[in-house]
Order: structure tokens, then C-alpha cells, then sequence
């Protein structure tokens, strides 16, 4: 025997009048279900006549983001947080990704939302700044996909790459083959804003990468372990300024061989977005207050609140080596690099013309190598 269970009069088609009696049976479980399906159905009734945002499909891609436990792609992921202004999916998404994206997306609209949705294999429609979506989306909430990440991008969404998907590949692959802890891509200095010159792209058509004392993080590349330590003593307050002393309070500067701008990849930072003329950080609460929440934050964890760039050596490939496959990174064995240091108070691209000169010479002679590097090679 059924008994018929009615819907709430609160739940009326607005055009056709009552909503039809459903029928369960008696069984417990089965009123249950009874009952969640009236909800739904009621639910879905209400305000029939107006268009409503896909709330639903936002909802289960989220949930299937927590559900989906595989790790991505080679264990590298490029993190972002998004909105409606930028060009990444005709730049980040392609064949021969070695990567996977997550999105956190800001805006406000359900077509762009859906647009990353399937391009990206991770999207959470969340507002906040790039390194606070990275704390709470990604390190907290979806601590799964963090902790089988080798390698994470945090690209702010307007980063565009000279080579697109093979320039992401190229600092996968030479942050992993080099053992860099920290790594960024050099700029353009035509089409970016240059905050620090150690980041402007050095074009000497030889050059792999420079060790740096700190990476910006507009763009940084960092292990998991770094992530991890720089998560750490995050707090949610930090809306972008300060993240690089943050980076650098939490991984430790005694190493002068950890961090790294990749000067094999050239990369475009613009000062403003070309369709708004403004800056996405500043649409964030709070935004005039980020110096001196920084600095009062670096004061409670006992980090430095400022940390002068500073440039300390450059590593190149041989001369014999550059007909390598341009897509490969030009990675090469630790012994067929050539480490050159120099003096801080010498001005490194005064001494490119002369070291561009003597790396003519290189050769897998051991002996002439040897030459070479007394020759390259100064100290503090």
C-alpha cells in the first residue's frame, strides 16, 4: 500500500498551476528518497521564469575535484587564480602539456566559469588573491591534489609565454633536472613591468639560467617542500606584497644555488591589463593596506620585511650544445654547464661581451673546459 506524500503549497508552478501528488511506498529509506527528489523538484520550481547561473554544474566540478584523487600530469601543476580578463587558455592549454591547471576563479560570470571548465582539469569558483586562493583552495581544501604535486606554477592569469605550452614545459623540466627550490621565468623588459632588474631577460643566446637571492611571485616555481614551508607561515591577510620575503623567510637564503631566474624562458608580465588599464590585485579589500600587513606580519613570524635582489652567478651552455631540440629546455649534465661568477659591485652586462668571447672556446676537453672556467670564473 502507498500513501501519498504532497508537495509544500510554497512550491507552485507559477504556469500550470499544483504540482502533481507523488507517491512512495511506506518503507523508511524510501520516504527519504521520496522526500529529496520533492525538494529537488520544488526547488527547481521556483522562480521558473528567470534565468538562474549553472550553480549546479559549478557545484558538482567542484565536488569532482575533491573526488578525483590521480595526480596531475607529471606531477606538475600550474595554479592561478583567474578571472575574466586574460588570454591563458590560447597560451597555457595545448598538445604536449606536461602539466595540469587549477583555476580559482574570481569573476563573476558562468560562461567564462564553464570556459575554464573545460580547458582546465581543476576550476573552484572562489573569490581572493593568488597566493590566498593557493592557502585555502588548494593547500587546505584540496591538501589531495597537493600532496602528489611535485612541482607547482603559481602564474598570475595575465603571464603570457614567448612559446606557450613548451615554455611551461621547459621550466618544469629544467626546476626538476637543476634542483631549483625557487625558479621564475626572465621578462621581456619591452612588454613587462620590471620591479627588480635581476628578472629582466638576459639575451645572451647561450644563457640557461641566473641563481638569484629571490624570485618574484607573480610567477614563482616551487618544489612541494617549498610550498609547504611558505603555506606554513602564510596568513590569509597577505594579499600578494611581501610573498617573495615570505618565500625566502620560510625556504632559508644560505644557499647561493636554490633559487633561479630561467633565462631559456622569456615571458611577458604587463604593468596593466591591456582591456581595463588596471591591475586585478587592486579589486581585492584591503588592497592600499598590503605594505603594512606585511610588515607587521614579518615582524610576528621574524622575517625580514625587505629583501634587496641580488644577483649572484650565471650558468651557460656550451656553444656545442645549442643545436639541442629547442623544446627540450636545453637540459644538460651538471659537468657541461659553465657556472660563471662575478664580483656584485661589476654591472653583469658590461662583462656579457667579453664572456660571450671565451665561451666560443667550450669543449668536452677536460683539460681546455678547465682552462676556460680558472679563466670565467671570479669569486666575491
Amino acid at each position: 500500500e502507498q500513501t501519498p506524500v504532497r508537495m509544500s503549497p510554497s512550491c507552485k508552478k507559477k504556469k500550470d498551476g499544483a504540482v502533481a501528488a507523488i507517491t512512495v511506498p511506506r518503507e523508511g529509506i524510501f520516504i527519504l528518497v521520496g522526500g529529496a527528489i520533492g525538494i529537488a523538484l520544488c526547488w527547481g520550481m521556483i522562480n521558473c521564469d528567470t534565468p538562474r547561473p549553472p550553480i549546479v554544474e559549478k557545484d558538482n566540478f567542484i565536488a569532482r575535484a575533491f573526488s578525483d584523487l590521480s595526480p596531475p600530469r607529471a606531477r606538475n601543476l600550474v595554479f592561478t587564480s583567474a578571472g575574466d580578463n586574460n588570454d591563458l587558455m590560447d597560451n597555457w592549454i595545448g598538445p604536449g602539456m606536461e602539466y595540469d591547471v587549477f583555476v580559482a576563479y574570481y569573476g563573476n560570470s558562468p560562461e567564462r566559469f564553464l570556459q575554464y571548465q573545460r580547458h582546465c582539469r581543476w576550476v573552484a569558483w572562489h573569490k581572493g588573491s593568488k597566493i590566498g586562493n593557493f592557502w585555502e583552495v588548494l593547500y587546505v581544501n584540496h591538501r589531495h591534489i597537493f600532496n602528489q604535486t611535485e612541482y607547482f606554477f603559481m602564474l598570475d592569469d595575465d603571464i603570457w609565454f614567448s612559446r606557450g605550452v613548451a615554455d611551461i614545459n621547459a621550466m618544469f623540466r629544467t626546476s626538476r633536472a637543476y634542483n631549483l627550490t625557487l625558479a621564475m621565468p626572465s621578462f621581456d623588459a619591452e612588454t613587462s613591468r620590471i620591479s627588480w632588474e635581476i628578472t629582466e631577460h638576459d639575451p645572451t643566446p647561450n644563457i640557461l639560467f641566473s641563481y638569484v637571492n629571490k624570485v618574484e611571485f607573480n610567477a614563482p616555481m616551487l618544489t612541494r617542500d617549498a610550498a609547504a614551508k611558505t603555506m606554513e607561515i602564510y596568513h590569509p591577510r597577505i594579499i600578494g606584497y611581501g610573498s617573495p620575503m615570505l618565500a625566502v623567510c620560510a625556504n632559508g637564503n644560505q644557499s647561493e644555488t636554490a633559487y633561479a631566474v630561467v633565462h631559456s624562458v622569456v615571458a611577458s608580465n604587463p604593468a596593466r591589463r591591456a582591456s581595463t588599464g588596471k591591475r586585478e590585485l587592486e579589486l581585492i579589500p584591503d588592497y592600499e593596506k598590503r605594505r603594512e600587513v606585511w610588515k607587521e606580519h614579518a615582524h610576528e613570524k621574524g622575517c625580514d620585511d625587505k629583501v634587496p635582489s641580488r644577483y649572484i652567478a650565471s650558468v651557460y651552455v656550451p656553444r656545442d650544445a645549442m643545436n639541442n631540440n629547442e623544446d627540450d629546455g636545453m637540459l644538460l649534465p651538471e659537468e657541461r654547464l659553465l657556472h660563471i661568477k662575478h664580483p656584485d659591485e661589476c654591472k653583469r652586462r658590461h662583462l656579457l661581451s667579453c664572456l660571450d668571447i671565451l665561451l666560443t672556446q667550450a669543449t668536452d676537453d677536460p683539460a681546455q673546459r678547465s682552462i676556460i672556467n680558472q679563466a670565467l670564473l671570479q669569486t666575491d
